[in-house]
C-alpha cells in the first residue's frame, strides 16, 4: 500500500481519503513511510490489513483493547444491550451508571466511594483537575515531565505530547521532573490545588519510579492539602499485573481515573474516581459536569462487563505469566543484539524496548509490521518502542510475538 489516490478497483484508497478529507499532512507521513498496513478486520490480539496478513497488536492503542478485538463477550452484550438501551439521558437517574460505578469502586481502596464518568481519559482528568480546585480553593496544577494525560482542556496542557502551542508554564500549570521527590516537596505548598501523576509513564518509554516515590508524594499532598490525582488511564484494569498499579505500591490518591480499556473497545467510556472529602466540594450541585455521552448506559454496561471479566479468577494471574514470559524474552532479545537494542523494561504487559540508535525507531516499527507486529514508538522518548499486547493473549501468542520481534530485529541489521 503506497498511498495511490485510487485502488486497483477504481475506489479512493484509505490514503486518498485521509488526503481529501481528514489530513493532507499525515498521509504525506504514510507515503513517505512507504508500505504501511491498512486495516481491514480485527479479531482477538490480531489486526488484518489489506496486504492480506494479520499484525499482532503489541500497541493496544494504550490499553483500549486490552480485552481484544471485537470481544465475543461485548460484541454480545452491546447485541443484547440494544433491545434495552442506548446512551441514556444524563438528566434522569440510571441503573446501569450506578452499577458500574460500584463494580468500579468494589476494586478500589473504600475511600475511593464516588464516580463521575466522561467519554475520554483527557475530560476525565480535566474533571479531576476541577474538583480538586473546588476542594481547595487554589488554581496551580502540578504534573510531571513526560507525561501524557490527554489532549483536551487541562490534559493537554499537562502532556508533553499534547500541542507546543497549549503547554505553556504558568500560574496554573507547572511540571516537575518525573520520579525526583525532592522536585515535588519543592513544587507543592499551599497554593498548589492538585498534583497529577502517572504510577508509570507509558508514553514516556515504560517508565517507573522508585517504589518510595509515590508514598512519598502521597505524604507531600498530606502536609500541603494538595489533592493527589492518579492518572491510571494505561496503567489500571490489570495491565500490570494487578488491578491498579497503586496496588503494587499501597497508595490511596483523592482521585483515581481510569479510561481507555473501560471501553472494551467498543464504545469510549472514562471515569474519575474519588473520595467523600474530594465529592463535598460539589455539594448541592446535582447535575455538576453534565456530559451527553459520558456514562451513556450502554457505555457503562460495557465498563461494568470489563471490570468484572479482569476481577474474575485467573485473569491477572494469566497476565502475569504472559508478562513474565515477555519480559524474560526482551531482555533474550537485548543480549543478542546488543548492537540494536540498549535495555528492556517493563512490568505485567506493560513494557518497552530501547533502541542503540534512538533515531531508527519508526524505522523498527516498519521492520515489525513486516515482521507481523503492530508497534509504536513511544511518543515522549525518541528511543523506545513500546510493546503493549492485549491483556488476553495467550502464552502461545507470547512466543509468537517474540518470534516475529526477532524476525524484526533480523531485518533491521540487513
Amino acid at each position: 500500500m503506497r498511498g495511490e489516490t485510487k485502488s486497483a478497483g477504481g475506489e479512493l484508497d484509505a490514503i486518498g481519503l485521509l488526503e481529501r478529507h481528514l489530513s493532507p499532512s499525515r498521509a504525506q507521513f504514510y507515503r513517505e513511510l512507504g508500505d504501511v498496513p491498512v486495516p481491514v478486520g480485527s479479531a482477538g490480539v490480531f489486526v488484518m490489513h489489506g496486504g492480506g496478513a494479520a499484525l499482532l497488536d503489541c500497541r493496544s492503542a494504550g490499553g483500549v483493547f486490552n480485552l481484544g478485538h471485537r470481544n465475543a463477550g461485548i460484541r454480545e452484550l452491546v447485541v443484547d444491550g440494544l433491545d434495552e438501551v442506548d446512551i441514556g439521558d444524563w438528566l434522569l437517574p440510571s441503573l446501569d451508571r450506578g452499577k458500574a460505578a460500584g463494580a468500579l469502586t468494589r476494586t478500589l481502596p473504600d475511600e475511593l466511594a464516588l464516580v463521575t464518568f466522561a467519554t475520554s481519559g483527557g475530560e476525565a482528568i480535566d474533571i479531576a483537575c476541577e474538583l480538586a480546585r473546588r476542594k481547595t480553593g487554589r488554581t496551580r496544577i502540578v504534573a510531571t515531565d513526560n507525561a501524557y494525560h490527554g489532549q483536551v482542556g487541562i490534559s493537554g496542557q499537562l502532556s508533553q505530547a499534547g500541542s507546543a502551542a497549549v503547554r505553556v508554564e504558568s500560574g496554573e500549570v507547572g511540571t516537575v521532573p518525573f520520579g525526583d521527590i525532592d522536585a515535588v516537596v519543592a513544587a507543592l505548598d499551599d497554593s498548589v490545588a492538585a498534583f497529577v501523576v502517572e504510577p508509570i509513564q507509558a508514553a514516556a518509554g515504560v517508565m517507573i519510579p522508585a517504589p518510595e516515590y509515590l508514598r512519598s508524594v502521597r505524604s507531600r499532598c498530606d502536609d500541603t492539602g494538595t489533592v493527589l490525582v492518579v492518572d491510571e488511564v494505561q496503567t489500571g484494569l490489570g495491565r500490570t499485573g494487578s488491578m491498579w498499579a497503586i496496588d503494587h505500591i499501597g497508595i490511596v490518591p483523592d482521585i483515581l481515573v481510569a479510561g481507555k480499556g473501560l471501553s472494551g473497545g467498543i464504545y469510549p467510556v472514562a471515569a474519575c474516581v474519588y473520595t467523600q472529602a474530594v465529592g463535598r466540594s460539589i455539594d448541592g450541585q446535582p447535575f455538576f459536569r453534565p456530559s451527553s455521552f459520558g456514562g451513556s448506559e450502554i457505555g457503562c454496561r460495557i465498563a461494568r462487563y470489563v471490570v468484572d471479566t479482569v476481577s474474575a479468577d485467573g485473569f491477572l494471574a494469566s497476565v502475569r505469566e504472559c508478562g513474565q514470559l515477555l519480559g524474560d524474552g526482551l531482555d533474550d532479545l537485548v543480549a543478542s543484539r546488543p548492537g540494536l537494542f540498549s535495555a528492556a523494561r517493563g512490568v505485567g504487559l506493560m513494557r518497552a524496548l530501547d533502541l542503540r540508535e534512538p533515531g531508527r525507531c519508526m524505522e523498527f516499527a516498519g521492520h515489525c509490521w513486516r515482521a507481523g507486529l503492530l508497534v509504536s514508538p513511544a511518543p515522549n522518548h525518541p528511543g523506545s518502542v513500546l510493546v503493549m499486547p492485549p491483556l488476553v493473549i495467550t502464552v502461545e501468542e507470547v512466543a509468537v510475538l517474540l518470534e516475529r520481534l526477532r524476525t524484526a530485529s533480523r531485518y533491521a541489521h540487513g
